[in-house]
């Protein structure tokens, strides 16, 4: 079950604590972008292949599979 961590929590904590949380929130967000911009580059990189060939699969060139 996931708790969120509120600020509140987080001042009920001593100060080495806290700057603890906050490293690993730092954290966390980094890898959250990390994650997000590698999955939207293999996405765009799956539709611009898709609509690369596109074309050649309406003008029955290649089959579906090919679009694969």
């Amino acid at each position: 079950m996931d708790v969120p961590v509120t600020e509140e929590m987080v001042a009920r904590q001593t100060p080495e604590t806290q700057s603890i949380i906050r490293s690993l929130f730092e954290i966390i967000q980094r890898q959250k972008a990390t994650i997000d911009e590698i999955i939207g580059k293999r996405l765009l990189s799956y539709l611009q292949n898709v609509f690369e060939h596109w074309h050649n699969y309406r003008a029955g060139k290649i089959s579906r599979i090919a679009l694969k």
